[in-house]
């Protein structure tokens, strides 16, 4: 929160990945990605799916964005 985003880096991590399994576009205002949520982020990519785009704003903060559309639209992976 002392970065500007509008979560702390204890709760960043955990948030990923309900992004990932939500239905539509997500996004987040962080302040500096730790290890956890770069690995979050990974993981959600690998596991359902989720492709996220993360941007370094001028501020200093950090928006996480998943364009995801497939995980959560269903609750699960078709097939």
């Amino acid at each position: 929160i002392n970065d500007g985003g509008c979560v702390d880096e204890w709760l960043q991590d955990q948030l990923i990945l309900f992004m990932a399994l939500a239905s539509g576009t997500s996004e987040l205002l962080t302040g500096s990605l730790t290890l956890h949520t770069k690995t979050a982020i990974w993981l959600a990519e690998e596991l359902a799916g989720a492709k996220f785009d993360v941007t370094r704003l001028q501020d200093g903060t950090t928006t996480a964005k998943d364009n995801d559309e497939g995980y959560g639209k269903d609750g699960r992976i078709p097939g």
